[in-house]
């Protein structure tokens, strides 16, 4: 079998169950399949075919994350441009397929725009979650740090350090193991999936309590770039707490690199208290 090639390369990934394309007439359906089709071929090009037999192009996609004895709930926006007369004929196929439970048709709010919330709240590993667009999280990390000093930047990092605690004790019950490696490239993962960073441990030393840990494009230190200084509070202090809990002792932490003063990536180094 030929090798696979895999690519890492940055490519930004859009959230959201909505599309705005303002000079389409984009329409949406909510299909929820029954949870046997998991494991049965051939149901998703099915329900694809009947619209590329119609000749109507598909925008977005969204499937919900599957797993055994759940339903599969997929959304389908697609472009009835100058084809808007199908939409019942697509609606009456898309009932009649095998293992579909249920299908929604979802108008757009105005031309070109569709957003679909029948599905709430979000979750990540069953834990419900929250999206911060930058506007946003911006406000919380930058302008409150602004306006209130050092008082603020130490609460910053307060927090964070009991985010970092909650987040390893979560961890440790979602893969079921306090093994250390798994629960770095856990955490590893979790932490680019909800769009903190991209975080690399470069060296681990359980037995000596000691880490040195890079994060990629932290979203909290690029709202500081040209500052000159190690900008990183909220996530140094959630290194903090998840170090603190892996090795089992209190830790120090300190940002060595940091993109805000020019660095390629903001580093850590995390060694034991003397």
């Amino acid at each position: 079998m030929a090798k696979l090639e895999v690519i890492n390369a940055d490519v930004s990934y859009e959230l959201g169950r909505f599309v705005f394309l303002s000079s389409r007439e984009i329409h949406a359906f909510h299909i929820r399949v029954s949870p046997e089709a998991l494991l049965i071929p051939g149901i998703l090009v099915r329900i694809l075919q009947i619209f590329s037999s119609k000749a109507i192009p598909l925008v977005h996609i969204k499937l919900s994350r599957t797993a055994i004895n759940y339903p599969i709930d997929i959304l389908i926006f697609a472009d009835f441009t100058n084809k808007k007369q199908l939409l019942n004929n697509v609606m009456r196929e898309l009932k009649e397929l095998d293992m579909i439970q249920h299908v929604e048709y979802i108008a757009p709010i105005f031309r070109g725009f569709v957003a679909y919330n029948g599905l709430f709240p979000l979750t990540i590993f069953n834990e419900r979650a929250i999206i911060l667009r930058k506007p946003l999280y911006e406000a919380f990390i930058k302008l409150l740090r602004d306006e209130l000093g050092s008082g603020y930047t130490a609460w910053l990092y307060q927090l964070g350090t009991e985010m970092g605690k909650n987040a390893y004790k979560s961890h440790r019950e979602i893969i079921q193991s306090d093994d250390p490696d798994k629960m770095v490239r856990f955490a590893e993962a979790l932490f680019a999936q909800i769009g903190f960073g991209k975080l690399r441990v470069r060296s681990l030393d359980i037995k000596g309590k000691r880490a040195l840990v890079r994060v990629y494009n932290s979203f909290e230190c690029e709202l500081f770039r040209g500052s000159n200084e190690p900008s990183s509070y909220l996530i140094k202090g959630m290194l903090k707490g998840w170090f603190s809990s892996l090795f089992k002792a209190n830790i120090k932490i300190s940002e060595i690199k940091c993109i805000a003063k020019g660095d390629p990536y903001c580093e850590f180094d995390i060694r034991v208290e003397d």
